[in-house]
């Protein structure tokens, strides 16, 4: 897990998570896993395709 941060919504309060994962059957077993857990309502993911920053350095063209 690279981090796990809280993010206040319109409606919601909501939990983010970082993770690295190896393939899509690990991402589809840490969804269901995550949605079993009582009171978590929906888990969305994304991919990130390019960082843009990072601890303070802005990426070089």
């Amino acid at each position: 897990m690279v981090y796990v941060a809280r993010a206040i919504e319109e409606h919601t309060i909501d939990l983010k998570v970082e993770v690295i994962i190896k393939d899509n059957p690990e991402l589809r077993n840490l969804t269901e896993e995550i949605k079993a857990v009582e009171g978590v309502r929906d888990v969305v993911w994304n991919e990130t395709v390019e960082v843009i920053v990072q601890k303070g350095r802005s990426r070089a063209k």
